[in-house]
């Protein structure tokens, strides 16, 4: 029903369409990630805006944007099933860019935050992240139902944002992201906790990794990059868990 609807569609089961309205108009809907668990659940995120209605079948479930655009997470069960549908709310923008089933069944939702703070908790109480700058990547991790469990910030006062994200057999998360785009010398701190763990961009912007434990306590962090514009699009881990990391670079690194 929007400009853009957003589906989810596998082999013998039916797409997920969400439609949603903004004011007088249609809006715009998006799925960024997916990921699926070992019984075949399937887990989405992406952004939406207005109010949204996910319809499955003759179940439905009812999301509204506080803002411009905000991040949604569905999950939908094997055989097509919707399970449920939650959002992070804020009063301007959030969205979802990737999602990953974590060993225990836990959910890691990785995407970007603009200005505004953004309520984590898609339930009755609050969590809320504050960005430190224009745009900031976030981290949340949610419980099988959604439920929340903890979330946190990695931002600079410039522009900022999320890569890929990886999880390996122990519920570790390795998470990359680029820090102070288009301006020289911006220092971002890679510790959720009360420690401090700062990397200082050498150029228009770096990539930045770091390792947290599945509770969200720091291991370590790294910056790449040169003096150019350089990004982070993708994370895995190979079978002998190593870690690679996609992106893009300008000048020398």
């Amino acid at each position: 029903d929007g400009i853009r609807d957003i589906g989810v569609t596998g082999v013998q089961t039916c797409a997920l369409p969400i439609s949603s309205t903004y004011g007088n108009s249609e809006a715009l809907e998006y799925i960024m990630g997916i990921d699926i668990d070992a019984s075949g659940t399937i887990y989405a995120t992406g952004m939406f805006n207005g109010a949204a209605t996910v319809s499955f079948g003759n179940a439905t479930a009812s999301l509204s944007a506080a803002g411009p655009q905000n991040t949604c997470i569905l999950q939908v069960g094997g055989t097509g099933t919707l399970g449920w549908a939650k959002q992070f709310t804020s009063t301007f923008l959030n969205a979802g860019l990737g999602i990953n089933v974590m060993p225990s069944g836990r959910l890691a939702v990785r995407g970007f935050l603009h200005t505004n703070q953004t309520d984590f908790d898609p339930g009755p109480g609050t969590a809320y992240g504050q960005p430190k700058g224009l745009s900031d990547g976030y981290l949340a991790v949610l419980e099988g139902d959604g439920t929340y469990v903890w979330s946190t910030v990695f931002g600079t006062s410039a522009e900022d944002g999320p890569g890929g994200l990886a999880v390996d057999a122990s519920g570790a998360i390795y998470l990359a992201g680029h820090f102070g785009a288009n301006y020289n010398g911006k220092t971002i701190d890679l510790d959720p906790g009360a420690g401090v763990a700062s990397f200082t961009s050498a150029g228009d912007g770096d990539v930045y990794v770091v390792k947290l434990t599945a509770a969200g306590g720091y291991v370590w962090g790294q910056r790449v990059g040169g003096t150019g514009l350089d990004q982070s699009v993708a994370a895995r881990l190979t079978p002998q868990g190593n870690l690679l990391i996609a992106g893009m670079f300008r000048n020398t690194v």
